[in-house]
């Protein structure tokens, strides 16, 4: 974890409890993180976003609606893709697909291909 992640966590109590704070310094995903929470502890992440048309305009940027989830969650379908070694405790890198409802990860699916 890096000194700028430590530094938000610090600043933010409030932010993390224990066990995200946790997970996130193992930079691990885990269910009930919100959309910040998960994208401090899994890095870089690709993603796809459905917005919820109740709230937001059609064109509206997903990246703002992503953003918006920490503080009013909504209706809208996120998926998030990582990268990293550290989510399964791998030499290789491994990918991972994270779904979101209401702003918190609800599901988190492996999807790096096994070697034969």
């Amino acid at each position: 974890m890096n000194d700028k992640i430590k530094k938000i966590m610090e600043d933010n109590p409030e932010q993390f409890t224990e066990n995200i704070k946790q997970n996130i310094e193992q930079e691990k995903v885990v269910n009930g993180m919100n959309t910040f929470q998960a994208s401090l502890a899994g890095g870089a992440y690709f993603f796809r976003v459905i917005a919820d048309p109740d709230v937001w305009e059609k064109e509206i940027d997903p990246n703002i609606v992503i953003r918006a989830q920490v503080n009013k969650p909504d209706n809208s379908q996120i998926w998030m893709t990582f990268q990293n070694t550290t989510q399964y405790n791998e030499k290789e890198v491994q990918t991972f697909q994270v779904a979101f409802e209401q702003g918190k990860v609800t599901d988190i699916k492996k999807i790096t291909e096994e070697k034969s």
